[in-house]
């Protein structure tokens, strides 16, 4: 008995690259609230002298005013924290999205699994290391993948640059993959 499916083989891809972007998205964005849920809550509740902006020489409302002017997520504590906390683990989630796609990529290219899903970290390392020996840190994946300022004060254009090019680039790779699947042997 053949339990061959009846999809094309494009529409199995896209919906495999989909479903895993998708859960990749929503696991990260998942992590993202529980940071701000810890950050937020249970650490100021713990360790209340940590988050005295006092100790830092200078009032709330000033480190507030500061905070806002430089980060770019930090803007959006003016509507309120949990608005924060879902921009940035929105933020979170779509890195995580495009560190999927790129890892889809690379298992449809490479045939050695291991190498496959190494590919997406020797990536975001080695285009890191290379934009830090330029002097070009805020264009590095692993300052800006967390969050969009690491602990520099960057633009939200400047951080988001490194993961919107990758996010180009592994769309369009996928897609031409996908587009050539049925003529590819590997997937016959």
């Amino acid at each position: 008995m053949s339990s061959r499916t009846r999809r094309s083989i494009r529409t199995h891809l896209a919906h495999r690259a989909l479903s895993g972007i998708g859960a990749a998205a929503l696991a990260f964005f998942i992590v993202g609230i529980v940071w701000f849920v810890v950050a937020e809550y249970v650490a100021p509740s713990a360790w209340p002298h940590a988050v005295d902006p006092s100790g830092f020489g200078r009032s709330t409302a000033a480190v507030q005013t500061a905070v806002q002017a430089s980060d770019p997520l930090a803007r959006f504590l003016s509507s309120g924290h949990w608005v924060f906390g879902l921009a940035a683990a929105s933020w979170l989630a779509i890195n995580g999205a495009v560190f999927a796609a790129l890892a889809f990529v690379s298992a449809l290219l490479i045939r050695r699994r291991v190498i496959a899903l190494m590919m997406p970290v020797a990536l975001y390392l080695g285009q890191s290391v290379v934009a830090q020996i330029a002097g070009q840190s805020q264009y590095s994946f692993l300052v800006t993948a967390v969050y969009p300022t690491g602990l520099q004060h960057l633009s939200i254009v400047a951080a988001s640059a490194a993961t919107v090019v990758l996010a180009i680039g592994a769309v369009a790779v996928a897609t031409v993959l996908i587009a050539r699947s049925p003529t590819n042997q590997r997937f016959a």
